[in-house]
């Protein structure tokens, strides 16, 4: 049957803002029988286009709801929004399944690489280090994750600083025409801080983390780079509209999400935005790193005592089972 406002609502629970799998909509099949009602979630969604909307990037279909819903997030007033989606549907691409990006012979690698930039870079520009820690096949460097964004610019947009190095970002969130310049002038407001910058840029994400924690898994000859530990910090003061530094938490700033800009600094490990959910620390190496800096000299640590200390960053990582041996650093 034609699906009613209530079953509607009930839906746009289980829908992100900004695009997600629609495949991890973790919807139950009592929801879907009692307010779908079809066998096709793809489609109900479909035809909802002032609620849902769906893409199709490299053969991953997306979902977000409509920005007409939460047009701040999108960097939009509501008078945009709207005629925005009203081009859209006008112009038939509203809703449209068919493959975002031309591939053609594009090699399957190539798709693979697409695929995984889609599912890691976030809206805000970063340092394509920081994404390729979390890319597990081999044969490629950070510069090919650059490579393989300029040829899907409609959807990953790159920023090539005044040393060579380049940011990178996803089209989504807040349009970029609203604070690119912003943040441009910021980065270059200290040519000499760049290089710094993009080292931490490597290390962070938009979720609160402790400065000491990022100090610590930097090389040595990062650690040098931003003029030790006080000389990070001022570092990342000079430039508040890459770097939010509080009392205890530092932060990347999330331009493509106004929401995020002002929340308050976390007083312990459990308080996180649930839709930033980025990993900067991949896997145990990291963890090992930073416990092993806080850990008593000469005793172990286990994985109730790490939770203790853990920052937000650190939320989406398993620490099960893990007894690090430990030695405090300086």
């Amino acid at each position: 049957g034609v699906p009613t406002e209530e079953d509607v609502y009930e839906i746009l629970k289980f829908i992100p803002i900004h695009w997600g799998n629609l495949g991890g909509l973790n919807i139950t099949p009592i929801i879907k029988k009692k307010h779908i009602r079809v066998s096709s979630i793809l489609q109900w969604l479909r035809r909802q286009p002032k609620f849902f909307e769906v893409r199709n990037i490299a053969g991953t279909l997306e979902v977000r709801r409509a920005i007409t819903l939460h047009p701040d997030h999108h960097g939009k007033s509501f008078e945009e929004a709207e005629q925005w989606l009203k081009e859209r549907i006008l112009s038939g691409e509203h809703n449209s399944v068919s493959t975002a990006n031309t591939m053609g012979a594009t090699s399957l690698a190539a798709v693979a690489v697409h695929k995984f930039l889609v599912r890691v870079a976030p809206g805000y520009f970063v340092a394509p280090e920081l994404l390729f820690m979390r890319y597990s096949k081999k044969g490629l460097n950070p510069k090919d994750l650059v490579t393989a964004a300029k040829e899907h610019l409609t959807t990953f947009e790159l920023l090539e600083c005044s040393d060579g190095s380049f940011l990178m970002r996803r089209r989504t969130g807040a349009d970029s025409s609203k604070w690119r310049a912003d943040f441009e002038k910021d980065l270059e407001s200290h040519p000499e801080d760049i290089k710094g910058l993009v080292a931490l840029m490597g290390r962070s994400s938009c979720l609160w983390d402790r400065p000491q924690y990022m100090y610590v898994r930097l090389l040595e000859s990062e650690q040098i780079l931003v003029g030790g530990f006080e000389g990070m910090m001022e570092l990342m003061k000079r430039h508040p509209l890459i770097f939010r530094v509080g009392e205890n938490y530092f932060k990347r700033v999330n331009l493509s999400d106004p929401s995020t800009i002002d929340a308050p600094e976390p007083t312990g490990f459990e308080e996180t935005c649930p839709h930033e959910e980025e990993n900067v620390y991949v896997g145990h190496r990291d963890l090992a790193t930073v416990f092993h800096y806080v850990s008593p000299d000469d005793s172990t640590i286990n994985a109730a005592q790490l939770v203790e200390c853990a920052s937000p960053a650190m939320k989406p990582v398993s620490y099960t089972h893990l007894t690090l041996p430990t030695k405090r650093i300086v």
